[in-house]
């Protein structure tokens, strides 16, 4: 009998230390870096803003182009309502053209932001990639379970400094910060 007890409190033990071991395994390590001050240094960046600054004034000539048009419309407008020398119905032909430009200037504006949107999207890809690899890097190094961004617009207000792996993954990248 006293055999078996020990045998009891012997398997107990050797299940409460291999409990433990797995629970220190699955411990949480949560790890934060910056992102944006990441990008902000990436050397990559200033090409991709160049680009994008290019691609945006090229769009924008077209909505200057209907600007451009708009401001004469109204100009002729405003001219011939002071002086009073509307044709019959050329007055309400007017307006329906200032709405129809004004509609097609707001499309254009709205065209215009998605296509510059996408195309940083489309630009930033291969670098947002670059940064997820090193962070997985990283991650796996120093056995983080999850490692946040704190950039503006997240719920990060605070991380211990020892958590920060915003230096590292700067070396990895190859970005050099300002101090």
């Amino acid at each position: 009998m006293k055999k078996y007890i020990l045998l009891l409190v012997l398997n107990f033990i050797v299940v409460l230390s291999f409990s433990s071991t797995s629970y220190a395994q699955q411990e949480t390590k949560v790890g934060f870096t910056n992102i944006e001050l990441l990008l902000a240094y990436y050397p990559a960046t200033k090409s991709i803003e160049k680009e994008i600054e290019t691609y945006r004034n090229q769009l924008s000539k077209n909505i200057i182009a209907l600007s451009n048009q708009y401001q004469e419309l109204m100009l002729t407008y405003n001219e011939k309502l002071q002086k009073k020398q509307f044709e019959t119905g050329e007055e309400e032909e007017l307006v329906k053209k200032v709405k129809d430009l004004e509609i097609k200037i707001q499309k254009a504006t709205a065209d215009a932001e998605q296509k510059i949107s996408e195309k940083q999207s489309q630009l930033l890809q291969p670098v947002m990639e670059e940064f997820q690899s090193k962070i997985n890097e990283i991650a796996k190094e120093d056995n983080y379970t999850y490692i946040l961004n704190q950039t503006s617009g997240t719920n990060l207000l605070y991380g211990l400094e020892m958590y920060d792996i915003t230096e590292k993954l700067a070396k990895k990248l190859n970005i050099t910060l300002p101090k």
